[in-house]
């Protein structure tokens, strides 16, 4: 599972706090790496980055993370809420 993070000012199972669209969560994402190559791997892992949560799906089965990269906005799906 690629979810990585919480809310931040929200951690979840404390007092029924539950992500919601607007949140800036931490993920690592994976489909653009902008992070530091390891010896063993010639592909770079994935560094946590700060974005914005634009869309939960109805039934919590992911969630959409906008990043800003170089000046664009870049979206990616993570599992569950």
């Amino acid at each position: 599972m690629k979810d990585g993070g919480t809310a931040e000012g929200k951690e979840q199972g404390q007092g029924g706090c539950r992500m919601q669209v607007g949140d800036r969560v931490t993920r690592s994402p994976e489909t653009f790496a902008e992070g530091v190559e390891t010896r063993e791997r010639q592909k770079p892992q994935p560094r946590a980055m700060t974005g914005r949560v634009v869309y939960i799906h109805p039934r919590g089965r992911y969630h959409v993370v906008e990043f800003e990269v170089a000046g664009h906005r870049v979206r990616e799906s993570f599992a569950g809420v």
